[in-house]
């Protein structure tokens, strides 16, 4: 009997979810720690980062956790005066990656990675095919809140 396995299909429904959750919280947790001292990192909601992003001009983006347990980060950028929000996926195989999963995507080996490389080429492609260039991340003077006590690293 031959046994044909969809491409990332079959495997998504046999995983043991619990682990799973468990093992996507460490990772977010860590991986939210280790961007913590970043210029373009706001942990601040969605609503938020849009009231931000809303009076900033056009290129300004922040990187945001996600609201959406799939991804553990969002990308917000401010373009031709909307604001969109875009995924950040963390692949199967520990590699970052932008939007939707595609057969052709840029992935990166740090989150840093993917900032700094679509800071440099011509953008983001957004849906409507335009193309979104990043420039800066508004001040971060959001103060951070979370259950655990932060030490804030004010930069100079």
């Amino acid at each position: 009997m031959k046994v044909v396995v969809m491409e990332g299909v079959e495997d998504e429904l046999t995983t043991c979810e619990t682990d799973n959750n468990n093992n996507k919280v460490e990772e977010a947790r860590s991986l939210l720690h280790t961007l913590r001292s970043k210029v373009y990192f706001h942990n601040i909601s969605r609503i938020k980062s849009n009231s931000i992003l809303e009076t900033v001009e056009e290129g300004v983006f922040l990187v945001r956790p996600s609201t959406h347990s799939d991804n553990p980060l969002t990308l917000s950028l401010r373009h031709n005066a909307r604001v969109y929000n875009i995924n950040i996926r963390k692949r199967r195989d520990g590699l970052f990656a932008l939007g939707t999963g595609k057969t052709t995507e840029m992935t990166f080996n740090t989150v840093d990675e993917l900032v700094r490389c679509y800071r440099e080429r011509p953008g983001i492609k957004l849906q409507n095919g335009d193309y979104a260039q990043l420039t800066n991340s508004p001040p971060n003077n959001t103060t951070i809140t979370t259950t655990t006590t932060n030490t804030c690293h004010h930069h100079h």
